[in-house]
């Protein structure tokens, strides 16, 4: 886990970190909590290096959401082509 204050406010990692507490009470599995809190470091990271400030939720506009998109869609790794998926019906 991060340092507090490296990526985010003190108050929005309080509040990740009982979001993250409020999954695991619920039962969710530990990929699960993996995956929102891989994709909230992710989020928090981006905001940072785009505005130079600590990540707050409570901050974002919906231009920085829609930047924040933009940037995923720019950045992602293009999907494996169909037949890489499956083999249906083919005979080697």
């Amino acid at each position: 886990m991060m340092e507090p204050g490296v990526f985010a406010t003190d108050a929005e990692w309080k509040r990740h970190e009982r979001f993250l507490t409020t999954l695991r009470e619920r039962g969710r599995r530990d990929r699960t909590v993996d995956a929102y809190d891989s994709d909230w470091r992710a989020l928090a990271r981006w905001y940072v290096d785009a505005t130079g400030q600590n990540f707050d939720v409570a901050n974002i506009t919906p231009m920085d959401g829609a930047d924040y998109l933009n940037f995923l869609l720019r950045t992602a790794k293009p999907p494996p082509p169909p037949e890489d998926f499956c083999s249906c019906g083919r005979t080697s």
